[in-house]
């Protein structure tokens, strides 16, 4: 599952506290770190369900384009890479 009701294990293993942290782990992020970018979507869904601030900081903050952006680039390169090697 993408979601992950454990997020905060993942945030304090990566030590993220603030949306300045979630966007620095976004940015260096490679296709093995799913799972941190699952878990920054996971905060802003779940925390999002009981305060709506939660929201409004994702997009106000950049950090919901930065993640769909992302895992965007990432699915891309390795869909290239995988129709690439297919094609050889």
């Amino acid at each position: 599952k993408f979601i992950n009701k454990n997020y905060d294990y993942v945030y304090r293993k990566h030590h993220m506290n603030n949306y300045q942290d979630e966007l620095r782990m976004i940015a260096r992020a490679r296709i093995q770190d799913m799972d941190l970018l699952g878990a920054i979507l996971s905060r802003y869904i779940i925390k999002g369900r009981t305060k709506c601030m939660m929201w409004k900081e994702g997009v106000e903050y950049g950090v919901f384009y930065a993640l769909v952006s992302k895992m965007k680039e990432l699915i891309e390169f390795w869909e290239g890479e995988r129709v690439e090697h297919s094609q050889n």
